[in-house]
């Protein structure tokens, strides 16, 4: 497991060990879920594009110039909640989740007169894992809304597949840490006392703040580990036109994506006490 992964985890892992000490509600909440993540503001766009005049299909010019060219993915998500008041009003919440991001396109390339097929994809993640405080007013009920904001840990990878007679099969992205907020809104529903089920809605800014401005970035089909260059800036390319490098100047990105989600959760009784053995006298 990369290295980023894991020492995320383990600073969430003290978050947690830290908070659920102060706790007074008994009940510790996990929520598991899925959906479809889709991809905002500078997120999305054009990954490819069509030049008629010449019959090949590229790379669109503003795909890292002015946008990730990300279409609609999906969300894995998980949650630990615990209360902080004795009603459960307030909530303590740490998070885990993954949006990956994918888009494709195929035709052919004009090598020299000559046209052959060619075929790009393209996949965008984002592994978040974030910490912050939710408020449940009707937690003991059976339809519970909640709310919540978290401060996020971002790490961000990519991924370009092409396959053509031409150009390096594979381009990846360095894995780059950011840091972020969400935001969730969703209801609960208890369907037994340890079972339920959970819906909602999560925002998140992905890279608020830690965005890079390499001016050495080299964008170029088969190389490892180019920059995002989030921040904007010179950057160096042949994705667009093939052949050596040209230079390029980048807008800056805000990366942000919505999530439509739904899952399980379950109630675990932490304080829950076993009833001491009883002996008879025979």
């Amino acid at each position: 497991m990369n290295k980023l992964f894991i020492k995320a985890a383990l600073s969430f892992l003290l978050v947690f060990i830290s908070i659920s000490s102060v706790q007074s509600q008994p009940k510790l909440i996990i929520q598991l879920s899925g959906g479809l993540a889709l991809p905002m503001d500078q997120t999305k766009g054009n990954f490819s594009g069509m030049y008629v005049g010449y019959n090949t299909t590229g790379i669109d010019t503003s795909f890292l110039k002015s946008n990730m060219g990300a279409d609609i993915g999906f969300a894995f998500n998980g949650a630990l909640k615990f209360g902080i008041d004795k009603y459960g009003i307030t909530r303590g919440i740490l998070t885990a989740s993954f949006n990956s991001f994918f888009n494709n396109a195929s035709g052919y390339l004009n090598e020299n007169g000559y046209l052959f097929p060619a075929k790009y994809d393209w996949n965008l993640n984002f592994a978040n894992f974030g910490a912050g405080l939710e408020v449940a007013p009707l937690s003991k009920y059976k339809f519970t809304p909640f709310v919540n904001a978290a401060f996020v840990v971002t790490v961000m990878s990519a991924n370009l597949r092409a396959q053509s007679s031409s150009i390096p099969d594979e381009t990846n992205w360095l894995e780059t840490v950011r840091l972020g907020v969400s935001g969730n809104a969703g209801i609960e529903i208890k369907t037994s006392k340890n079972f339920g089920i959970v819906v909602g809605a999560n925002y998140t800014i992905h890279n608020l703040l830690f965005k890079d401005n390499d001016n050495f970035n080299h964008a170029n089909f088969g190389k490892n580990e180019i920059g995002f260059n989030d921040k904007g800036g010179l950057y160096f390319s042949n994705m667009y036109e093939g052949g050596f490098s040209k230079p390029y100047v980048g807008s800056e990105k805000k990366l942000t994506s919505v999530s439509f989600y739904a899952g399980i959760t379950l109630y675990m009784d932490m304080n829950k006490k076993t009833p001491p053995k009883t002996t008879t006298k025979k």
